[in-house]
């Protein structure tokens, strides 16, 4: 029982160090993902690839230009 006290305790450290989506404080940045440039996240990756999501970061680029277009 001892044990996965200790494994879990261990996790949570690991998991605060490494993973983006666990926070104690709300006010740190996390990290966004990078469209061209995608990152694995998970523990176990088998047989996964992360493509560069070219088509989703034109529309988010043109996106950011609108916006920019729109306040001047």
């Amino acid at each position: 029982m001892s044990g996965a006290v200790v494994g879990l305790c261990g996790y949570i450290v690991y998991a605060s160090q490494t993973r983006d989506d666990v926070r104690f404080f709300s006010k740190t940045n996390s990290e966004t993902t990078d469209l061209l440039n995608p990152k694995k996240r998970k523990l176990v990756v088998f047989d996964q690839e992360y493509r560069p999501l070219n088509a989703v970061a034109e529309a988010y680029k043109g996106m950011e230009s609108t916006e920019k277009k729109e306040e001047n």
